[in-house]
């Protein structure tokens, strides 16, 4: 199927581990790998092919990435059209996990795996909950970036850890699941 290379995909995508400013999971091949998920299972969902069209988005995106604009002055003051791009980024990444969260949630339905549909649902709930956690705790952290920075940095790392783990098991749960009654 197609769902293994998505939940490898993911844990490129949703972790970040840098040595000395380099990335060991570059974004653009997690993307390269839902791409590759996608296109094995685009028939089964029309939500498969709409995440398949933003992942495409998501390499062009990633590519551009890898030269690394700064989005600073030399006051290292944040220039307007970067939080922009940051937000817009974060829309669109929303948009490729609710395509294939409901996608795998509704196949799941349509195939009377009921368990596995609501666990997906319930994976693209956390996945929304946490960005919007995200996004709180980063203008808690502009607010007060002496007081809570770390502390907030280091919560929102073991959560996105923790994260990544349940949406990776929940898609090779569906490679399993729709594997087994393509046979």
């Amino acid at each position: 199927m197609g769902f293994t290379f998505i939940a490898w995909g993911l844990v490129f995508v949703l972790l970040s581990f840098k040595i000395q400013e380099v990335d060991i999971l570059p974004d653009i091949v997690g993307y390269i790998l839902i791409f590759i998920g996608l296109s094995k299972i685009e028939h089964y969902h029309s939500n498969f092919r709409k995440a398949k069209m933003l992942s495409v988005v998501f390499i062009v995106l990633s590519l551009i990435g890898m030269f690394q604009i700064r989005w600073t002055n030399p006051d290292g003051v944040f220039i307007a059209g970067g939080v922009l791009l940051g937000l817009v980024f974060l829309m669109l990444q929303l948009c490729l996990f609710y395509f294939i969260f409901i996608g795998m949630e509704e196949g799941s339905r349509n195939r009377g795996l009921i368990e596995l549909s609501t666990l997906a649902r319930r994976r693209w709930t956390q996945y929304f909950l946490f960005t919007v956690l995200i996004f709180i705790s980063m203008l808690i952290i502009w607010m007060a970036p002496i007081l809570l920075g770390s502390a907030v940095a280091f919560i929102g790392f073991i959560l996105s850890i923790v994260l990544t783990y349940l949406m990776v098991t929940v898609c090779m749960r569906a490679e399993r699941e729709w594997s087994s009654m393509n046979r």
